[in-house]
């Protein structure tokens, strides 16, 4: 039986060697752990945490631990469900920098998960909060804008941005004027 489901992780070349290579596991089946379902009960019966451990105990680096872990642990009994339950908003607006590098489904699930997404996942280091301009950060700020936490939000977004403004400033006046010995 199959113990996770995921969607698969749209990698770059670099990331796809490393999976392969590294991890051992094909990258047409190696899943982003931001969305996934577990069968609990099939994971307890066919020792789900002990294999967990047993990875974790024969690597010493992992790129992404909890996700290299459960894709090496569980290789050949996870189903890849629809990329819209997992769009990578990254891929979104990375893929008017240059063409996606990778096989045919990269762009298929691209265009697919793109189009009307069921989860938005805002994985890697640029975040709507801070970069409102890309594409799909409204999406978060529809989302903000209906919550609670939305005068906190603001707030923190605000402070954020002072505070780099801030920094940029004070190098610019270094650059401009540097300490004299």
């Amino acid at each position: 039986g199959l113990e996770v489901a995921g969607v698969r992780d749209l990698n770059n070349a670099q990331h796809r060697q490393y999976v392969q290579d590294e991890l051992g596991v094909p990258a047409e089946g190696y899943v982003n752990s931001g969305v996934l379902v577990f069968n609990t009960q099939l994971c307890l019966v066919q020792q789900f945490r002990q294999r967990c451990l047993e990875v974790l105990g024969q690597h010493e680096v992992l790129n992404c631990p909890d996700q290299d872990i459960i894709n090496i642990a569980c290789q050949g009994r996870i189903k890849l469900l629809d990329p819209r339950w997992n769009f990578l908003w990254a891929y979104g607006f990375a893929q008017h920098r240059q063409p996606p590098d990778g096989p045919a489904w990269f762009t298929d699930d691209l265009a697919q998960a793109g189009a009307n997404p069921f989860i938005v996942h805002f994985s890697g280091p640029i975040k709507p909060w801070n970069e409102p301009q890309h594409e799909k950060a409204e999406l978060f700020w529809d989302t903000a804008r209906r919550s609670a936490a939305y005068r906190q939000i603001l707030h923190r977004a605000c402070s954020t941005k002072v505070e780099q403004l801030r920094q940029r400033i004070q190098l610019e006046r270094l650059a401009l004027n540097p300490p004299q010995d």
